[in-house]
């Protein structure tokens, strides 16, 4: 229960969960912030006026502070509104609950409840995790399938890699309340991934590419990371330095710059122009940028890297025939062609 005192004493804010604890708050600090920076004791006399009515027909405590509402009535209200939100509809094997939460799209979370004799067992539709293979986030691997894996772990479920199905293992049919709210959490937890993907997929980049790049020319190259391609270039390292094997007398060592600014895509510039001054052209410079966006990538930027050389293929939302074309401007064979 939270305890408000509309005074000029300090507000004390008591949780029922942990009797004794208070976190007081100066009234007139607590004011303050309420209206701004403005001070005006008229000002803040007609605000704690205008408060105090709103509250004045609010039963108070022993200790004379205002209360709004006691346990039980928000207790009946919260039941009211969650139990409202659930349907029920009866299946050949159980039942179709739809939960009151909703995903970006607007869809109702929903899952299935299945009973076998004295066990029971629960599962999505599969729509969600094909959504996001369809979208290429990968589930399978690296960090995202490490979460997703975790996520489901902690509400005692998993995923079919064949159905895309999130589901769990058979339970005693007693436990069906308690193992549905935490299978509901977990279905709501994993649309995080889809969020976490849009917000800070930068922290992936280099994961993916990585993945990537070994999965169509670690056959038949060497992958390293952070190092300079030579020793006469040691003051240009790239991100990633692809060295094809020594029987491709054809193909082209590349550096590749994972590129998610204008300093990083600066850094692929400045060794194509070293490369030219050389006269070098035996290294391919490759930016790889990791989407076309111009608000993070200039135009005047991107136009004076392509201008010297610099191949820069696109990674998000295309990410296999981004390496693809590095593959080929490096001249490495297909792995089938080996």
């Amino acid at each position: 229960m939270t305890i408000l005192a509309f005074t000029r004493a300090p507000i004390v804010c008591e949780a029922a969960s942990r009797p004794g604890r208070r976190a007081l708050v100066d009234w007139n600090v607590f004011l303050r912030e309420a209206i701004g920076t403005d001070e005006r004791a008229h000002g803040l006399s007609r605000l704690s006026g205008g408060l105090r009515e709103v509250f004045s027909e609010c039963t108070t405590d022993s200790r004379g502070a205002w209360t709004s509402m006691h346990p039980e009535e928000l207790q009946e209200m919260l039941c009211k509104t969650f139990c409202t939100g659930f349907t029920v509809t009866p299946t050949a094997s159980g039942f179709a609950v739809g939960s009151t939460f909703a995903d970006d799209s607007g869809d109702r979370i929903g899952f299935f409840l299945s009973f076998d004799e004295d066990l029971a067992s629960l599962e999505d539709d599969g729509s969600y995790l094909s959504h996001l293979v369809a979208s290429d986030i990968a589930i399978d691997q690296g960090t995202r399938g490490q979460l997703l894996d975790s996520i489901l772990d902690g509400c005692g479920a998993y995923w079919d890699r064949e159905t895309y199905e999130i589901r769990t293992l058979p339970f005693l049919s007693d436990q069906v309340g308690q193992r549905c709210v935490r299978f509901l959490s977990g279905l709501i937890r994993v649309r995080d991934l889809e969020l976490l993907t849009r917000n800070f997929v930068r922290s992936t980049f280099r994961e993916d590419a990585l993945i990537a790049v070994k999965e169509l020319m670690g056959h038949a190259a060497n992958i390293d990371q952070n190092v300079p391609v030579n020793d006469e270039l040691h003051d240009f390292p790239a991100d990633i330095v692809i060295r094809p094997n020594a029987s491709l007398a054809q193909s082209s060592v590349g550096a590749v710059y994972l590129v998610s600014s204008n300093e990083k895509l600066n850094e692929a510039l400045l060794l194509r122009l070293e490369l030219m001054r050389l006269e070098r052209n035996d290294l391919e410079v490759i930016a790889l940028l990791e989407n076309q966006n111009p608000k993070i990538i200039s135009s005047r930027h991107y136009q004076r890297a392509q201008n010297r050389g610099v191949v820069m293929p696109i990674f998000r939302m295309d990410e296999r025939e981004s390496i693809e074309l590095m593959r080929r401007s490096l001249r490495i064979p297909k792995k089938s062609s080996i």
